[in-house]
């Protein structure tokens, strides 16, 4: 018997994940689970948007389990005793090993290196939920920054030729259809990357590793834009050639709520909106406000505050 732990706070980056096999620890956190047991939840039953979404548990047997889910989560929102939800979290974050830890960038919130600095980070990430459950919030505020309102002008500009169909590049668009992506083998295994190309590879995708392309740990925008262009994505004005899943796509990056370079994509449906699926979460088409997103540049993305501009895909683009 094993039990999976993973920190849900990336959208496009692998989150970390490690396993606990000791059968003493194993026990352990097996009784802690039942004396809490208000303090866990079902997945996506808490907060599911761009930022520290809690730590998931996956159990590989039923060994033990009785009035447990074989998945469920701690510290997103979701538990009935969210203090409880905390102190679980917290002790499943005492089990991640060093090189379980997700590399280091530097960025305003980090001041040095190790696997220390992130469960420090997480801790601090895992007592914001708590407080946030709490308060009966659910959602993070934008980082307040000053506007530039040249740029947001121009993406203006750009988007409201999408809106009104009058962009030189021909272009298709698909029905929002969310519930595609609910299903657990899909949804637990793509990522905003594989939604926003909309195709499903079970591989949490990344620009550019199907063909030999690695981000950096500290990457920028330009990296993850020629991460995608070798992928076959073309950057707004570089029109695709005749095909299908002609997509416009949107890309931000920027730090998650704990301080770690992330990138994250977007998608525009034919209703006029786009759409976006935060990491290995549920598929959405409202911002951390619970607005629609009609604007993905000046949308609350959370910590995702660097445009990366937008994008047409095409059914010959290949991810992995």
């Amino acid at each position: 018997m094993s039990v999976r732990i993973t920190i849900d706070m990336f959208s496009g980056r692998p989150n970390p994940s490690w396993t606990v096999q000791d059968p003493d620890a194993i026990s352990e956190l097996l009784r802690l689970f039942h004396r809490h047991r208000a303090g866990i939840a079902e997945p996506f039953t808490g907060f599911t948007g761009l930022g520290f979404r809690g730590i998931r548990v996956e159990v590989t047997d039923d060994v033990g389990l009785p009035g447990l889910p074989r998945v469920f989560e701690v510290a997103g929102g979701g538990a009935d005793d969210p203090f409880a939800s905390g102190e679980l979290a917290e002790r499943l974050l005492e089990t991640m090993p060093d090189e379980a830890a997700p590399p280091l960038t530097e960025s305003p919130d980090q001041g040095g290196g190790g696997a220390d600095v992130v469960r420090e980070a997480v801790r601090k990430a895992i007592q914001g939920s708590v407080r946030r459950a709490v308060d009966g919030t659910t959602g993070f505020e934008p980082p307040e920054q000053p506007p530039d309102e040249a740029l947001a002008a121009e993406v203006q500009e750009q988007l409201d030729e999408i809106t009104y169909r009058t962009a030189d590049c021909a272009w298709d668009s698909a029905v929002y259809q969310p519930d595609f992506w609910l299903d657990p083998s899909v949804c637990l295994s793509n990522n905003c990357y594989n939604y926003a190309i909309n195709v499903v590879t079970n591989t949490r995708a990344q620009p550019g590793r199907a063909h030999g392309f690695t981000l950096s740990p500290g990457f920028s925008n330009s990296e993850v834009r020629i991460g995608a262009q070798q992928d076959g994505v073309h950057v707004r004005g570089d029109c695709q050639p005749p095909g299908t899943r002609r997509y416009w796509l949107a890309m931000l990056t920027g730090y998650s709520a704990e301080g770690f370079r992330d990138f994250h994509w977007y998608r525009y449906n034919y209703e006029g909106f786009w759409s976006h699926k935060p990491g290995l979460d549920v598929v959405r088409n409202f911002d951390n406000s619970g607005v629609v997103i009609t604007n993905p540049q000046t949308s609350n993305n959370g910590g995702y505050t660097e445009w990366g501009g937008i994008f047409l895909s095409h059914d010959w683009v290949t991810i992995a």
